[in-house]
């Protein structure tokens, strides 16, 4: 009866955790210790607002924003939107759809409680479920509750709701009605002005947008197995394995870099400082591939080599990423201080205020920092607009056997695509799906990229980061592994 208690006790808990944010700010250890957590938004396309529950209202999205407890995210007639949980897990929406994170939260055990409300809209799951896992959907006056892994569709509109599974099974809560299970292949659709009107087809109903729910599916399929450490956090591993590689360096031990970056590259290029209600600021990084290496590890700089990501630290989820042996006069951007909560472009300790309008709240986004010049003038980057993998969108090209980034789609090649950067398609190279994952099989062979060709570079500067403490075992769930 776990799902039951969970269902009735959700609604009190939701209005607890909002009562939480007129609290006063927690101090940053506070935060990182207590049982919050915070998952990514991974991929954004075309217009996306965010509320993230600052005072400000619906800001747009930018790839990478930390998603947090009561965030609610709308996709507009153009948006597409995927966020990633920790383990690897994803929430996709498609145009038109309006769903709020109501729960995000650890238990003492370790188990993640997820909750989410979708008023509106399509939303498509792929939920691995660990033991102690509790994962709800509400649609109206029932809940979609899972007890093991699944992937299925939930759709609302103005008079009902529909609920498709294509992998594992759910239960459906009613308010005052026992759960019924739907199972692989099986579409409910239920009234939402009558609580009894229920209906359960022998068969899995298609969607308009079931081919790009598909074709990003397939793209973690195909990288998300070459994750190189059991750290238990899966959320960017697909990134990493796509726009860069690994190598090993004496000293330091595995390093990842991305691909096309000049040895005068800079990880900090492109990116916006973002206030958050219980940990101030943080850096959030406008690279495809820039969530983990700006939350976990450290950064190092190799004389001959330049900047390379350094895994690790996998004990602490940090707002400001971590440095260590920078060259000689840099300095890494450095969070505001005394800017209230309004979002801002500032890098260095240079602050300059966005444009007005909500659309401009996190900047130019094509162009998110500003730097200070030798003379004080504040210069923006010139940086090329595809060095390393930025406006390079996901698709199924090898960049590790590329020259060069791929050029861009021109929109008539590509009339379904919605460009993360202005004049750049879907960069897949067709619609597909990735079937069954329920076995240890990914969705595809990925050829594994050559190291990026550079020099050898100088013994190292500056000692090895410390091992971390010991991190979370990593679950294999009760359906498959990723």
């Amino acid at each position: 009866m776990r799902h039951l208690s969970s269902f009735r006790w959700s609604r009190l808990l939701a209005v607890s955790a909002g009562l939480l944010l007129i609290l006063p700010v927690f101090t940053l250890q506070t935060y990182a210790d207590s049982q919050a957590r915070i998952v990514r938004l991974s991929n954004v396309q075309g217009e996306v607002q965010i509320d993230r529950r600052t005072g400000e209202g619906f800001e747009r999205a930018m790839q990478n924003l930390p998603i947090t407890q009561g965030t609610r995210i709308w996709t507009k007639d153009d948006g597409r939107v995927e966020v990633e949980l920790e383990d690897g897990s994803t929430i996709r929406l498609p145009p038109n759809t309006t769903i709020e994170f109501t729960r995000l939260s650890l238990r003492d055990s370790g188990g993640k409680v997820t909750e989410t409300d979708l008023s509106e809209g399509v939303a498509y799951f792929d939920i691995d479920l660990g033991k102690h896992d509790d994962f709800l959907v509400d649609l109206g006056h029932r809940s979609i509750n899972l007890e093991r892994s699944a992937r299925f569709r939930a759709t609302m509109d103005r008079s009902q709701a529909r609920v498709a599974v294509s992998r594992g099974q759910v239960e459906l809560l009613g308010v005052s009605s026992s759960a019924t299970t739907l199972g692989r292949n099986h579409t409910a659709t239920f009234d939402l002005f009558d609580e009894n009107s229920f209906n359960i087809a022998r068969d899995y109903e298609g969607s308009p947008y079931d081919d790009w729910d598909a074709e990003q599916q397939e793209y973690h399929d195909r990288n998300f197995a070459h994750q190189r450490d059991d750290s238990g956090y899966g959320y960017g591993a697909s990134d990493l394995n796509y726009y860069g590689s690994y190598a090993s360096y004496p000293g330091y031990g595995s390093l990842w870099r991305p691909y096309f970056a000049s040895y005068a590259w800079d990880p900090f290029a492109d990116g916006s400082w973002v206030w958050y209600p219980g940990f101030g600021y943080t850096w959030v990084s406008a690279y495809p591939w820039g969530w983990t290496p700006f939350r976990y590890g450290n950064w190092v700089y190799l004389p001959g080599g330049g900047w390379f990501w350094q895994p690790g630290g996998w004990n602490r989820w940090t707002p400001v990423p971590r440095v260590v042996a920078a060259p000689a006069g840099w300095h890494a951007p450095t969070p505001p201080i005394g800017l209230g909560h309004g979002p801002v472009i500032i890098a260095h300790g240079n602050p300059v205020p966005p444009a007005e309008g909500p659309a401009s709240r996190f900047g130019d986004p094509t162009r998110r920092v500003v730097r200070e010049d030798i003379d004080g003038r504040i210069l923006r980057n010139q940086i090329p607009q595809r060095e390393a993998g930025l406006g390079v969108p996901r698709g199924n090209v090898n960049l590790g056997t590329l020259k060069a980034p791929p050029e861009p789609v021109p929109p008539h090649a590509a009339p379904d695509a919605h460009p993360v950067r202005p004049g750049f398609g879907d960069g897949s190279s067709g619609p597909g799906r990735s079937g069954d994952r329920s076995g240890d099989q990914p969705g595809g062979p990925r050829m594994v990229p050559a190291a990026p060709r550079m020099p050898p570079p100088a013994p190292a500067p500056a000692p090895r980061m410390a091992p971390p403490a010991p991190a979370p075992t990593p679950r294999s769930g009760n359906g498959h592994n990723r």
